[in-house]
């Protein structure tokens, strides 16, 4: 798989069959709250042996599974995506909290024999929980961003002109499980960033200590122009920008890695995009590319990265521009499902946007965002207060919070 952040966990292979030219795609049935997600997959499995961890500390079978995640240095890791599986499939998610921690209820550690944890710009890992071991140190290996092959050749080689009728039907399975629109609702969010400008190869997540925290949120409205910019005159429109002093032709792009996110299974992106398989199904999923039908305006390609639930795991797309061109493009992460469509959201957890400035340098974007908050009107929702002392202190629950 071209993105190696997918959710569906390395150890589970749904049975692919057909059916027509349309693959079985799992049956699901949902139950939980937005803190304590489980889902049970109803398809045949293969459990595979393979497992990697760093196990300490024994603990009484009643108490909770916790655990810290760190990096290879032993540096606490935010916002790592942690799964508890069994061998029905995924039962519960947690993000890791401003110190990597991480903790699931007794209920679940009764029930758990797999934790899989990923993140951005690090290799997934899987993790054995075993009987008696309730506390785990899970320490990840950076992975860097896979860019060359989606700036420099995109996955336009797998884009036959023939759509596969299982692909987009799998991508009508994933629409599915989130909430259809945002068009009357407000979010916001807190946001850690930052930004530099390096070789293709250096582009990646940045460090979190040299972050800048603030607000990002938007209206119906805003979204509701970009939602028409697109279908109408493509994802991108020329501007003249100024930097140190100079000033060049450019272009502004669909912030797909931020708020726009949910354009990914917006009907108007079905429309302007076939689907295809990338290759055969892997142990977590399924890559689908989608490949623009017409191209005279500007218009993306790229991979959606589908877990074995069907859920959107993440994506990668590249921008395809007149003159200037400038190879921007992006990834995102995007905040596990909390079970019911009506509160599910497809709003990513992290990002990165990129865009090349000279021959061999490009400007990149990370951006790393709390529980996003929803309301419903036509205004940017109220987040709540933020003191300066409460910079380095990060949402732990990385969930959906909607407003009501």
């Amino acid at each position: 798989m071209r993105w190696h952040g997918a959710r569906a966990g390395g150890f589970v292979r749904p049975e692919i069959g057909t059916q027509g030219n349309l693959p079985h795609v799992p049956r699901l049935r949902t139950y939980g709250n937005q803190t304590d997600v489980r889902t049970e997959v109803v398809v045949k499995r293969e459990v595979l042996l393979g497992v990697v961890a760093l196990v300490l500390v024994t603990a009484p079978i009643d108490a909770q599974l916790t655990g810290v995640v760190t990096d290879e240095d032993g540096e606490p890791l935010q916002g790592v995506s942690v799964e508890a599986w069994n061998d029905g499939g995924k039962i519960a998610v947690r993000l890791t909290d401003a110190i990597g921690m991480f903790s699931f209820p007794d209920t679940i550690r009764g029930e758990t024999s797999i934790l899989w944890a990923a993140r951005l710009g690090f290799r997934p890992l899987r993790v054995s929980v075993e009987s008696g071991i309730d506390h785990y140190e899970i320490r990840m290996e950076e992975e860097p961003v896979s860019v060359q092959g989606l700036v420099v050749e995109a996955p336009r080689e797998l884009c036959t002109g023939r759509e596969d009728a299982g692909a987009r039907f799998l991508w009508e399975r994933m629409r599915s499980r989130y909430h259809p629109s945002l068009d009357t609702l407000g979010v916001a969010t807190y946001m850690a960033w930052a930004e530099n400008v390096v070789s293709i190869d250096d582009i990646g997540p940045l460090d979190l200590p040299n972050m800048a925290i603030e607000q990002r949120g938007s209206s119906p409205q805003l979204r509701f122009s970009w939602r028409r910019r697109v279908e109408k005159r493509g994802y991108a429109f020329r501007t003249r920008r100024v930097e140190s002093s100079r000033s060049f032709d450019s272009w502004v792009y669909a912030p797909i890695h931020a708020d726009f996110a949910p354009h990914l299974i917006d009907p108007v992106f079905g429309k302007l995009h076939d689907f295809q398989f990338a290759e055969e199904p892997g142990d977590d999923g399924w890559d689908v590319v989608f490949c623009p039908k017409d191209d005279d305006e500007p218009m993306i390609r790229g991979t959606l990265t589908i877990a074995a639930d069907t859920t959107l795991a993440g994506a990668e797309w590249a921008f395809e521009t007149p003159e200037p061109v400038e190879n921007a493009g992006g990834q995102a992460v995007f905040f596990p499902v909390t079970g019911d469509p009506d509160d599910t959201f497809l709003l990513p957890s992290e990002a990165l946007f990129w865009r090349q400035v000279t021959l061999d340098r490009y400007y990149q974007r990370y951006q790393r965002y709390e529980g996003w908050h929803i309301a419903q009107g036509d205004s940017v929702p109220t987040l709540p207060t933020r003191r300066p002392e409460d910079r380095d202190v990060w949402d732990d629950g990385g969930v959906l919070d909607r407003l009501r």
